[in-house]
């Protein structure tokens, strides 16, 4: 299941189904996506394969999250190939999934949730599986308008945020860039680890002073039209972040001038650093990415952390706080809560 907690507010049923892929980051195939409604505004997306939203407990289970995000209300969308318009389409009458979507809604009644509509969207169209006027829904479906989602997109593209073609580019997203796993690459993190021990075995204090200035020019540097950092400092830079200490200061940037830095940093560390040493950056990624409302990339981050390190507690712990939901403004007090934990636990 994937998660976005960006706020906006739509104006009707084809404005929601266009903007979808812009809430979730990537456009969305064989899914149902619940959009979550708080005063007439998208407080919560949760999107998951049409094969799983079957499974029994499913319904209950997206539901508990709906309501945790403080909604009263939700849109049902269920998508099927997202393509342009071709071939035979179905009928308002011959809708798919209809038992799916009686099954959904009797699921959100039962917990005093409402459906204020049902969608289904298929090769460029969508259709009502509740509106019965022909006016307003008919049977042919009604295109769908990307216009009608501009100022969405328009906002995301100020945040440096795009619509992927589909999941599988999200996830690419965070992978390691060719070359990063050759010898050459590698190499300096086991020796960039060897100066770290030396350095705290030491003079701990002032080894650990000096990797966060490291740490905090680096973030500088990686601003707006910064210079970013070389290869050459990436080994030291991802190396000091398993200090809990540097790990834990390098959460005072999730509010702040400085975050559009510091997500820079965490992403150029997770595609360049070999494993172990990219899963804290990844955490780290992952809780910046969520503090703005990201929480589907922030999800593939996490998944990323887990590839690397499957035993990280952080990465865990970022998981919980996903399938829980927790709103973005409460991530940074999460954070610090889960870097204080994990402080004191291996991994």
């Amino acid at each position: 299941m994937t998660t976005s907690t960006a706020q906006v507010r739509l104006a009707d049923p084809g404005a929601l189904v266009a903007a979808v892929p812009y809430l979730l980051g990537f456009v969305p195939a064989q899914s149902l996506v619940a959009v979550a409604l708080r005063r007439a505004r998208v407080c919560l997306t949760l999107r998951m394969d049409l094969t799983t939203a079957a499974e029994p407990d499913v319904g209950a289970h997206l539901a508990a999250q709906v309501r945790r995000a403080g909604a009263r209300e939700v849109v049902l969308l269920l998508v099927g190939d997202p393509g342009s318009c071709s071939g035979a389409l179905p009928g308002a009458a011959e809708l798919p999934h209809r038992a799916l979507v009686a099954e959904l809604r009797e699921v959100c009644r039962s917990r005093q949730l409402g459906v204020r509509d049902a969608l289904w969207s298929d090769r460029g169209r969508w259709w009502s599986y509740l509106c019965r006027d022909p006016a307003c829904c008919g049977p042919g479906g009604t295109p769908v308008d990307p216009a009608a989602a501009g100022h969405l997109a328009a906002e995301l593209a100020a945040e440096g945020r795009g619509v992927l073609p589909d999941r599988r580019a999200l996830e690419r997203s965070v992978l390691r860039v060719a070359g990063s796993a050759d010898a050459e690459a590698t190499t300096p993190y086991p020796r960039a680890r060897e100066h770290q021990l030396a350095g705290y075995a030491e003079a701990p204090a002032a080894f650990r002073r000096a990797a966060v200035a490291a740490l905090a020019g680096a973030v500088e540097r990686c601003g707006p039209s910064g210079p970013g950092v070389s290869t050459g400092e990436r080994p030291a830079l991802a190396l000091s972040l398993t200090d809990p200490l540097v790990r834990d200061g390098a959460l005072r940037w999730l509010d702040g001038p400085r975050h559009d830095g510091a997500h820079a940093l965490w992403l150029d560390l997770v595609r360049h650093a070999p494993p172990p040493w990219a899963a804290t950056p990844a955490v780290l990624l992952a809780l910046y990415a969520y503090a703005r409302g990201d929480g589907v990339f922030a999800r593939v981050c996490a998944d990323r952390a887990l590839a690397d390190d499957p035993g990280s507690v952080l990465a865990t712990a970022v998981h919980r706080l996903l399938d829980g939901a927790v709103p973005p403004g409460e991530v940074t007090a999460a954070a610090h809560e889960i870097a204080r934990r994990a402080g004191r636990c291996p991994g």
